[in-house]
């Protein structure tokens, strides 16, 4: 008896993906990780990336990503005031942040060195 086991999704309020495509969409993100930026550890040692993202399905991907890339992920709230989120940004020496693109009609996110 073979048994049929269904494909796990990811999900938001808008959007659901099936797993196999979230895997594939963040290994094509880690590839450009790492061979479109040069890995740039912070003062301590560590590869940081840091993420201004909404809980959606974009983040998962981008989390699942950074972690393939064999990062450390700095989570950013965005709700937070520009001054903090400054502040973490300095502490945590991220080497770019990735941030979603609130403004388009579709998600997406977007990398951006860091300062």
């Amino acid at each position: 008896m073979k048994l049929s086991v269904p494909d796990p999704k990811i999900m938001d309020m808008t959007q659901e993906m099936p797993f196999h495509e979230v895997n594939k969409m963040a290994n094509k993100m880690a590839r450009a990780i790492l061979n479109e930026y040069p890995v740039k550890r912070n003062s301590d040692g560590d590869f940081v990336i840091g993420m201004e993202l909404a809980n959606n399905v974009q983040s998962m991907i981008a989390y699942l990503a950074i972690l393939k890339a064999g990062a450390a992920i700095l989570a950013i709230d965005d709700e937070h005031p520009d001054g903090r989120v400054s502040q973490i940004i300095g502490q945590g020496q991220p080497a770019f942040v990735i941030v979603e693109n609130k403004g388009q009609s579709q998600r997406h996110v977007t990398l951006h060195q860091a300062q």
